[in-house]
C-alpha cells in the first residue's frame, strides 16, 4: 500500500495536513486492532474457554482477498481506509 507521507517534516500545505491525518488513522486503526486481541484474550483466560484453531471460512478467505487486493503496492491508502471502514460497518449493521 503506498502511504501518501513523502517527509517527516511539520505540514505546511494541505495536502502535508491530510498525509499526517491519513497516518493517525492508520495507526489508531492499528491500535484499535490491538486493543479488540487483548480483550479477547482477557475474556478467554477469565472465562476459562476453550481456544480452537480454525481454518478461515469462505467468508473470512473473501475478506482476506479483499484486504490483499486493496493493500497492493501502488494503490492509494485511502482505497484500503474505505474498504476497512465499509467491513466495519457491514459488521456493525450485521450485530444490531
Amino acid at each position: 500500500m503506498k502511504l501518501p507521507l513523502e517527509s517527516c517534516a511539520f505540514p505546511h500545505s494541505d495536502e502535508e495536513n491530510l498525509s499526517w491525518t491519513t497516518l493517525d488513522t492508520l495507526m489508531s486503526a492499528l491500535s484499535n486492532i490491538r486493543e479488540e486481541i487483548k480483550f479477547y484474550d482477557r475474556i478467554v483466560v477469565k472465562y476459562k474457554l476453550p481456544i480452537e484453531v480454525a481454518l478461515p471460512n469462505e467468508t473470512t478467505n473473501q475478506d482476506i482477498k479483499l484486504f490483499e487486493e486493496v493493500g497492493a503496492r501502488d494503490a492509494p491508502v485511502i482505497h484500503g481506509l474505505v474498504v476497512l471502514w465499509a467491513t466495519e460497518k457491514v459488521c456493525t449493521f450485521s450485530i444490531y
